[in-house]
């Protein structure tokens, strides 16, 4: 077991990112621009995961469980309105992503959180960095803005797993989200087969080249697909939030064919190099 502290984790996310409130005062006067800070960035690699991988990952790590909603382009302005978010984050006019999201550590320790983001911007070839913005909410709050929630939903299972990035001749840590989808859409159909992504978040871009280039301790990642690197069609049609509003239809089943394919290819060109 990887030792999952679901304390350690929320305290992680807080004090790393000083923007991600516990609470947010929208009766606050609206501060100078020259106070306010551009949002944090979230920098992250998506893989996906070859179906045989993911049991073997999944059973070396414990799990968190993941629940969330997308909202409208309408509701995500009046969401920034209403939580006062234009008076702390200066480029707030670029978020086009919101959801709310419930994690549930354990029995007795379940987090709430409203997060905004921005598009997905090129880094290396591919589209792996982005800004995002969190507010901490109540449960009583997640419970009023789900209904409000109407671009879809999706249940996950998540599984932590860290690990090292060379950075020069220093080592950085990093961790990787492994997500196993489990329902999506709007009426939260099962998905069938299952499917599975991971995320390693980067610290820096910098540490990308040495993440392709095998130098790192993720070593299941070279059995593993690269997602950004693919055409924009395969993207768009797993990215998450597609699959909340549409669900596993044609174009992801398709997308879902073309990676499997891609895995296969990896794996035989593996071994290749491997001389078996």
């Amino acid at each position: 077991m990887s030792g999952f502290d679901p304390r350690r984790q929320n305290e992680s996310k807080q004090g790393e990112n000083p923007h991600f409130l516990p609470s947010l005062d929208a009766s606050l006067p609206p501060l100078p621009e020259r106070t306010r800070k551009s949002s944090p960035r979230e920098i992250e690699v998506r893989f996906f995961v070859p179906d045989r991988l993911v049991e073997e990952l999944a059973s070396r790590h414990e799990y968190v469980s993941i629940e969330q909603h997308y909202f409208s382009d309408k509701t995500i302005k009046d969401l920034i309105k209403r939580f006062g978010v234009a008076k702390v984050v200066s480029d707030h006019d670029s978020f086009n992503t919101a959801r709310i999201r419930r994690t549930k550590f354990s029995k007795d320790n379940t987090i709430y959180e409203l997060e905004f983001k921005g598009p997905k911007e090129m880094a290396g070839g591919a589209p792996i960095s982005r800004s995002e913005f969190g507010i901490a909410i109540t449960k009583e709050l997640f419970a009023e803005l789900r209904p409000k929630a109407t671009e879809g939903s999706l249940k996950k299972r998540r599984y932590l797993i860290n690990g090292k990035i060379e950075d020069a001749k220093a080592w950085k840590s990093a961790s990787g989200h492994l997500d196993l989808l489990r329902r999506a859409g709007p009426s939260m159909e099962r998905v069938k087969p299952s499917f599975a992504t991971i995320d390693i978040e980067l610290s820096s871009e910098r540490l990308l080249p040495a993440l392709r280039a095998g130098k790192h301790s993720f070593k299941f990642l070279d059995q593993c697909v690269e997602i950004g690197r693919l055409d924009s069609s395969v993207r768009t049609a797993i990215a998450n939030s597609t699959i909340a509003l549409e669900g596993i239809e044609g174009r992801q089943e398709k997308a879902l064919e073309e990676l499997r394919d891609e895995a296969k290819r990896v794996r035989k060109l593996q071994e290749k190099l491997r001389g078996r």
